[in-house]
C-alpha cells in the first residue's frame, strides 16, 4: 500500500494492490485513518489496482474520445450556419416606438 498526500488539494490517496484491495480486514483497519484525515478536513480516497490490461482500456477509451469528437465536428459541418446576432444598436433601430402618454391622473395628484 502507498499513501500519497496532496496538501493543494486536501486530498489523501491510499494506493492498494489487488489483494490489499481485497482483504477485508485491511480495508476495516483504514476506516479510523479515514476518520483522522476527514477530522483534518482532507478527502481519503482508495485506489485498488484492477485486474484489465490498463494499455488497452486506454487506447480504447482514446480511440472512442477522438471518434466522438470526429462526428461531432462533421456534424457542425453538415448543419446550416446560424444567422449571425443583430448588434445592441440594430436591436433599438428595429424597436418599436413607445406610444406616447396620455395625459391622465398622475400619482402624486391623488385627491381624497
Amino acid at each position: 500500500m502507498e499513501i500519497h498526500v496532496n496538501e493543494k488539494a486536501m486530498l489523501v490517496e491510499f494506493w492498494l494492490t489487488g489483494a490489499e484491495g481485497k482483504d477485508a480486514a485491511l480495508l476495516d483497519s483504514l476506516k479510523p485513518e479515514f476518520a483522522r484525515w476527514k477530522a483534518k478536513k482532507y478527502l481519503p480516497v482508495v485506489y485498488k489496482s484492477g485486474t484489465e490490461d490498463l494499455y488497452e482500456l486506454t487506447s480504447a477509451l482514446l480511440t472512442s474520445n477522438r471518434d466522438r469528437a470526429a462526428r461531432r465536428a462533421a456534424e457542425r459541418l453538415r448543419e446550416p450556419a446560424a444567422a449571425p446576432r443583430p448588434s445592441v444598436a440594430e436591436q433599438l433601430r428595429r424597436r418599436p416606438e413607445r406610444p406616447e402618454k396620455s395625459p391622465g391622473k398622475r400619482r402624486d395628484d391623488v385627491s381624497l
